[in-house]
C-alpha cells in the first residue's frame, strides 16, 4: 500500500535518475485526471523557483526519513558520477534559485536533454551545499555550509508564509540582525578583533545582498517602505532571522570567486556555524511565529 502524505510534509520525490528534497504544498484525493489512480500530490522542490511545482504521484514521493536521505545520497552520488564521466566536466557553480526573482530556465523536471545535465549539476550542487567543507575548483574556492536541519524547516516555512498565504513579515523586527549578531560576539569565547571583523562582514554582506538577492518579489513593496520611512538606518537594523538565515543560503555563492586560503576559509566557517547554532538554539524567540496576512492595498502595490 502507498504512502500518504499531508500538506507542508517536507518528502523526498524521485525524477530521473535523482532525488530531490520537497515539500508537499497540496493534495488532490481524487486525482481529476484519472480517479482510478493514486491521489495527485501538488509539490514545491527545495531549492527551486516557485514556477516549478508540479503535481505527481504518491509512487514519486518518498517519506522525509534518515533511511531515505541514506538513499538519496546513494542515488545522487551515483548520478553525479555518472553525469561527471559522460560529459568530461566538473561543474561546481553554485547554484540557488529561491530566492531570485529573475526566470530561470532550469527545471529539475526538464525533458530536454541540456536541461537535464543542468539540472543533474544543480542537484550535485544542492547536494554539496548540505556538507560541512569547501571544495576547489580551479583556481577558486568554493563555501559549503551546512544549515541544521531545523532551520531548513524554518526557510521552507518563511517561502510558504510568503509565496502562498501571501504574508509578511512585521518590521522593523525585534531583535533585529545587529542585535543579533552582537549576541552571537557576546556569547562566543572568542573576542578578537578579527572576528568581530568577520561578524561585522556578515552584516555588510547582508545589507548589500537583501535588496537584490534575499527578497522574493511579494516583500518589495515593504522593502521600498523600508528605505523611505528609515533613511539613516541600515537595513540589518530592520530585519530579522527570517532574512539573515536566506543570506547564508546565497553566502556559497556571494564568495565563489574569492581567492582564499584554506586556513582563512576554515576561520570563516567556523563563524558562520556559530552564527547558524545560535539561531537554531534561539530559533523559538528570535523567528516569527506569525506571519501577517497582506492588507488589499499592499496586495494591489504587489501587483498580485
Amino acid at each position: 500500500m502507498d504512502e500518504t502524505y499531508e500538506e507542508n510534509e517536507k518528502v523526498l520525490v524521485h525524477h530521473q535518475n535523482r532525488i530531490y528534497e520537497a515539500k508537499v504544498i497540496k493534495i488532490d484525493p481524487k486525482n481529476k485526471v484519472d480517479s482510478k489512480k493514486r491521489p495527485l500530490y501538488f509539490i514545491h522542490y527545495l531549492g527551486w523557483k516557485e514556477k516549478w511545482n508540479e503535481w505527481v504521484e504518491s509512487s514519486s514521493i518518498l517519506k522525509f526519513t534518515e533511511k531515505n536521505k541514506e538513499l538519496q545520497r546513494k542515488v545522487n552520488n551515483k548520478a553525479s558520477s555518472t553525469t561527471d564521466n559522460a560529459s568530461g566536466e566538473d561543474d561546481q557553480t553554485s547554484h540557488d534559485n529561491e530566492n531570485n526573482d529573475d526566470d530561470d530556465d532550469q527545471s529539475p523536471r526538464s525533458n530536454s536533454s541540456n536541461s537535464s545535465r543542468a539540472s543533474s549539476s544543480s542537484s550535485k550542487n544542492k547536494r554539496k551545499r548540505n556538507e560541512s567543507r569547501y571544495v576547489q575548483n580551479a583556481n577558486n574556492k568554493y563555501m559549503e555550509i551546512e544549515i541544521p536541519s531545523s532551520l531548513k524547516g524554518k526557510l521552507v516555512d518563511d517561502w510558504n508564509f510568503v509565496n502562498n498565504e501571501k504574508s509578511i513579515i512585521q518590521l522593523p523586527k525585534d531583535p533585529s540582525i545587529g542585535d543579533i549578531l552582537l549576541s552571537v560576539i557576546e556569547e562566543s569565547d572568542n573576542k578578537t578583533a578579527e572576528y568581530k571583523e568577520t561578524i561585522n562582514g556578515i552584516r555588510q554582506y547582508f545589507n548589500k545582498a537583501l535588496g537584490t538577492l534575499l527578497l522574493y518579489k511579494f516583500e518589495r513593496p515593504q522593502y521600498d517602505q523600508m528605505l523611505k520611512s528609515n533613511p539613516n538606518k541600515s537595513m540589518s537594523e530592520i530585519y530579522g532571522a527570517e532574512h539573515l538565515l536566506r543570506l547564508f543560503v546565497k553566502l556559497p555563492s556571494l564568495l565563489v570567486i574569492s581567492n582564499l586560503e584554506e586556513k582563512t576559509v576554515s576561520q570563516l566557517k567556523e563563524v558562520f556555524d556559530q552564527v547558524l547554532q545560535y539561531l537554531d538554539k534561539n530559533s523559538s524567540t528570535l523567528f516569527t511565529k506569525e506571519y501577517t496576512v497582506a492588507t488589499t492595498q499592499y496586495l494591489k502595490a504587489a501587483s498580485v
